[in-house]
């Protein structure tokens, strides 16, 4: 049983198949709660804040503006969490503006938005 109604975005297994716990069985998401997963360069980081309001156009809807608000700023850059670090055992370095992930939830205004689609955000700084 799922802990909340929602869709079914993808099953990784077929019926009868057997599985071990923790076996990947499926990806479901709640429409009703939309959010867009964004990587900010770190120059601009120090400008948001959470609770700040954002701007964001979809593709799937030219010529619409949907609003939302900045809900969570990444503890940690992108390049922190890459399957294979770049280690540098020469001593040279190359200064690389690195990225940091925030999470901004959409008001759809009853539209639906189903994951994947391509946005742009504006988000609306403090100085």
């Amino acid at each position: 049983m799922a802990s909340f109604d929602g869709v079914v975005d993808a099953s990784f297994v077929d019926e009868g198949e057997y599985v071990t716990p923790g076996t990947r069985l499926l990806i479901y998401h709640r429409p009703d709660e939309v959010w867009v997963d964004a990587n900010v360069k770190e120059t601009d980081l120090r400008r948001i804040r959470i609770g700040a309001p954002v701007s964001i156009t979809v593709d799937a809807y030219p010529g619409r503006t949907f609003h939302g608000v900045v809900e969570r700023i990444g503890g940690a850059a992108t390049s922190q969490f890459a399957l294979l670090p770049s280690p540098n055992p020469s001593g040279n370095f190359t200064k690389v503006t690195q990225r940091v992930p925030i999470r901004v939830s959409i008001e759809t205004e009853g539209e639906v938005l189903p994951p994947g689609l391509m946005v742009v955000l504006s988000i609306d700084v403090a100085d």
